[in-house]
């Protein structure tokens, strides 16, 4: 029997055309059965496999549809032949030849069946239209629920965002450093109401807490302007515009809706003159169970050619645990008991015998008769015992070069913070004009304020080094006016002509500065004129000693050039290092 007539061990071949015999395997055996069988299967096999890719393909083919791109769109038709013919061969290559025709026609059928295309699901009524069409439809309802208490979540990823999300909003560097050393002291309360039509939100940082409450509506798109024009009408077209108070002082007016089927909520502040102009816009929505709050912000600035400035912050319901061991939630699982967390305050704070660390009032030695907070008993006493105990002469006039005998600011200070000196130094920044972040980051650095004084000459010299966050200052005062060989009087106007020394301002400004002693030779005063920075004007400063010589205060004043606007002030009280002092109320 010839090779091209057998049977082959496991398959039966081809019988050729010329074999009229009978020698090849019967068609109906069981042999060929189980082959027809099998080949069966991998047709099936074939379908299941390429189910998720027709689907892929048949979404592709839509989009390119629904685009307009015709050449595009023959593609994906000319890969589903091909397709299509490559999983026939599994049914069709040579099946009449080997497979019985009962057989063979059972396994087209099945094989047609698996190719027929999945029904698309019909659209419920008044379902989403594609995002390809239409627009996301807004409403004025929610489907979730945003209330609750949220804790910022800070880590590596959020504060590099952030620094670039304040520089282009145009916030210097130094600004930046600081806004990310305190962003993880913000917290948010929100409460929804009304099914969602209200949301009112308190927003709590080292600055204080700032409240506003957000009114969705739905677009009413008769509003909306026809044609062409809609694509580009602005974003709170059609919807109801509240008044509101930003954090910063400003009034504007924002729209809010919910979006995606009520999950995400969407608001939307225009009228903004900060940061250069423009609209600041919001999404928020839960993630993670509900268990994080997210909020999508973005400024678009009114300049154009300039770029948006977008960051995504990340809030912790309270009582909730985040599985990222990088972050590190405040005052949630660090608490350390009363002797620990003295033990780990650096020692070189404040004394820790007898010293007060807690509220230290401005009007600690002050009484009825006291003149800018020192008593004027004090002083009096003070010059008296110099004159007899040394036979010394005081100058002539009201200005002196020159401090009374046993007055010597020399010293190393650390400022004395209190709550209520806090919020003194949060309206003194704002009457300066600084923006909300800047006064924020300020209040909660300033605990690291410093000063160095050094008094030479017979307090004609007053060296001051300050320190801070910002760096450090360094400048030299020198006194001119009444001496010991010279009297200085008052013009005709009642001015004085005083020597000006140029120094360089905190701010690296070149300006100039006097100064001279007055009230006995107890209190230096200091003008620093030419300031061009907080909308031009002049530093005043009075420096003296309270408390024995513990506490060191200074009296700022700004004088704005503008003669509508007030002057600014803020009493700085710094206690003496290594001293020991306590209130004497207490």
């Amino acid at each position: 029997m010839s090779g091209s007539s057998g049977t082959s061990g496991l398959f039966p071949l081809r019988a050729s055309n010329d074999d009229s015999s009978g020698e090849v395997s019967d068609r109906n055996g069981p042999l060929a059965k189980a082959w027809a069988s099998f080949r069966k299967l991998l047709a099936k096999l074939w379908n299941i496999l390429l189910k998720p890719f027709r689907l892929l393909q048949s979404m592709l083919t839509k989009a390119d549809k629904d685009e307009g791109a015709a050449e595009a769109k023959d593609e994906p038709l000319q890969e589903e032949v091909a397709i299509t013919e490559v999983e026939n061969i599994a049914v069709e290559e040579d099946a009449a030849d080997a497979v019985p025709a009962d057989v063979l026609e059972v396994a087209k059928e099945e094989a047609k069946e698996e190719e027929q295309p999945t029904p698309a699901p019909a659209k419920e009524a008044g379902a989403e239209p594609s995002a390809d069409t239409a627009k996301t439809p807004r409403q004025a309802t929610a489907a979730t629920d945003l209330s609750g208490n949220w804790t910022i979540i800070v880590d590596d990823a959020f504060t590099s965002q952030y620094d670039e999300y304040l520089r282009k909003l145009g916030q210097p560097m130094l600004v930046r450093t600081v806004a990310n050393t305190v962003i993880g002291s913000t917290k948010e309360e929100a409460i929804q109401s009304e099914g969602g039509q209200r949301l009112f939100i308190r927003g709590m940082n080292v600055r204080g807490s700032w409240e506003r409450e957000l009114e969705a509506s739905e677009q009413m798109v008769d509003d909306l302007p026809d044609g062409a024009e809609r694509e580009n009408a602005h974003a709170v077209e059609g919807h109801v515009l509240k008044p509101m108070t930003t954090a910063d002082g400003e009034e504007v007016e924002v729209a809010a809706w919910w979006e995606d089927n009520g999950k995400v909520h969407h608001s939307w502040v225009v009228g903004g003159k900060k940061y250069g102009g423009g609209d600041f816009e919001n999404k928020r929505y839960l993630t993670d169970r509900g268990s994080i709050l997210v909020c999508e912000s973005t400024f678009h600035p009114e300049e154009e050619g300039r770029e948006d400035a977008r960051v995504t912050w990340r809030f912790l319901r309270e009582g909730a645990i985040y599985g990222d061991a990088a972050v590190q939630l405040p005052n949630i699982f660090d608490v350390l008991k009363k002797g620990e967390a003295e033990e780990k305050e650096p020692s070189d704070i404040l004394p820790k015998a007898g010293v007060l660390v807690g509220d230290i009032m401005d009007d600690v030695a002050a009484s009825s008769g006291t003149s800018d907070g020192v008593p004027i008993a004090a002083r009096t006493d003070l010059i008296e015992e110099a004159i007899e105990r040394e036979s010394w002469v005081p100058p002539s006039g009201d200005r002196w070069a020159i401090s009374a005998p046993g007055v010597d600011l020399t010293g190393k200070w650390k400022i004395i913070v209190t709550e209520q000196f806090k919020q003194r130094y949060e309206r003194f920044l704002q009457s300066l004009g600084q923006p909300l972040i800047v006064r924020g980051a300020a209040v909660v650095l300033i605990g690291n304020t410093r000063e160095e004084t050094k008094q030479s000459d017979g307090g004609r010299t007053l060296y001051i080094k300050g320190v801070n966050a910002k760096g450090i200052w360094e400048r030299t005062l020198t006194s001119s006016g009444s001496d010991f060989d010279t009297t200085l009087v008052p013009n005709v106007d009642g001015s004085y002509d005083h020597d000006q020394v140029p120094i360089e301002s905190a701010d690296s400004e070149r300006v100039v500065a006097e100064s001279w002693w007055e009230d006995g030779g107890t209190v230096h005063v200091s003008w620093t004129r030419n300031v061009k920075k907080y909308g031009g004007g002049a530093f005043e400063s009075k420096r003296y000693l309270e408390n024995d010589g513990n506490v060191y205060v200074c009296e700022s004043t700004f004088h704005p050039d503008d003669p509508d606007r007030e002057a600014s002030f803020l009493k700085w009280k710094f206690l003496r290092e290594g001293s020991a002092f306590m209130l004497k109320d207490q």
